[in-house]
């Protein structure tokens, strides 16, 4: 990914010298093969900066049309699980059927993924911007537009690989009449919210709950938890939904933790899951 100051990556410029350097091998016995001046000069490594792992799988998808190493919404897919409703490749069918399947009229979904193509573009008197936008998840992907309202207030987001949640809905923008002078309703798809996926937990999480049976409860994973609760301390509040052995069958009782708050993260839910248990988050109504 390094480039030199001919504007050529390092990976060209080496595959460049190795070609001269064998060419220099096979003319030894030359004319001027034992003139140093006249031999290929090895080029030297630009000085390496950090890329963060975003960029690094930017590069990665660039240069070989995939991610390969790993998938930079990997880190959210607790949010996916659990606000997620509809994904992006499905979003184009529900546009084309809007107006002739009542069951997609009047509902409201949401989608995330990751911003990749951003077009901002101007009215036809050159006055007001709008944009078209690109937004790309696991297995799909979708364009959606901005105008008016809505584009001021989420420009700022319209940046390469920001990850986003955003909450659709679909809704009558107007009647159509038709040759026989009837009023035919014609539905859009509307973008009625968005926000960083990164702070779709600490926003829209109401509580999180961890399933667990009691005989799962010993000494030392106890001391385990707390470890990990102290480690991921943040402002969600937190249950541990507590199952126990009644009457031949099984009581569940959910416990509200006063001392632990808790910040939910990849990390975290991968550790619960790698102890056998089940976790999930109770959502705020609205967003």
């Amino acid at each position: 990914f390094l480039f030199n100051n001919k504007d050529e990556t390092f990976v060209d410029e080496l595959l460049k010298y190795t070609y001269k350097y064998q060419n220099d091998t096979v003319m030894q016995g030359g004319l001027f093969g034992d003139i140093e001046e006249m031999r290929p000069v090895r080029p030297e490594i630009p000085p390496l900066r950090e890329y963060d792992e975003i960029e690094l799988l930017k590069k990665e998808k660039e240069l070989v049309g995939m991610y390969i190493s790993s998938h930079p919404l990997d880190k959210f897919r607790f949010e996916f699980d659990n606000f997620v409703t509809v994904e992006l490749g499905e979003v184009r069918n529900i546009e084309d059927n809007l107006s002739r399947d009542p069951k997609l009229q009047n509902i409201e979904f949401t989608v995330g993924g990751l911003v990749t193509d951003v077009q901002v573009k101007y009215t036809r008197n050159g006055n007001r911007p709008w944009c078209t936008f690109t937004v790309e998840d696991f297995n799909g992907s979708h364009t959606f537009s901005l105008s008016g309202k809505n584009y001021e207030a989420y420009i700022n987001y319209m940046k390469d690989h920001t990850a986003l949640l955003i909450r659709c809905i679909t809704k009558e923008l107007y009647r159509r009449e038709t040759s026989d002078n009837k009023k035919v309703p014609e539905y859009r798809l509307f973008i009625a919210n968005m926000t960083l996926l990164s702070n779709a937990k600490e926003q829209f999480f109401k509580e999180f709950h961890i399933a667990m049976d009691l005989e799962h409860s010993n000494a030392r994973f106890r001391k385990a938890l707390t470890k990990k609760l102290r480690e991921h301390k943040g402002e969600t509040p937190l249950f541990i939904d507590l199952s126990f052995g009644h009457n031949g069958g099984k009581e569940t009782v959910s416990l509200y933790s006063s001392k632990y708050r808790v910040s939910v993260d990849g990390e975290l839910v991968d550790w619960i899951y790698e102890q056998g248990l089940e976790c999930r988050a109770v959502k705020k109504m609205n967003w």
